[in-house]
């Protein structure tokens, strides 16, 4: 689990570098970051899961069980625009919506 705003190295270069020597490691991300950008860019490092903290105390269990038996998820909050915003770009955003 990482956050986006890490002290040093941030959580999308870290989970590139993780992806990189363990590319079997499964990762979710835990932010306050609700931009598309950023939700882009984790997906695009391989991370398998991106939750909003203020989803946490509500998903965080089911989001861990999920991202443990291969699946990935993203925030029901995000999953509504991004797929929105991913019909427009033409299916071009490809990261599991299913928490």
């Amino acid at each position: 689990m990482l956050d986006i705003s890490m002290p040093n190295l941030q959580g999308i270069e870290t989970a590139r570098l993780i992806k990189m020597r363990h590319p079997k490691m499964n990762i979710l991300i835990l932010t306050t970051h609700q931009e598309r950008e950023y939700v882009v860019a984790a997906a695009s490092a391989g991370v398998e899961g991106y939750l909003l903290k203020e989803d946490a105390q509500k998903d965080l269990l089911l989001a861990l069980e999920k991202i443990r038996h291969g699946k990935g998820g993203i925030s029901p909050i995000l999953a509504i625009t991004l797929e929105e915003r991913n019909k427009l770009l033409g299916g071009a955003l490809e990261f599991v919506l299913d928490l």
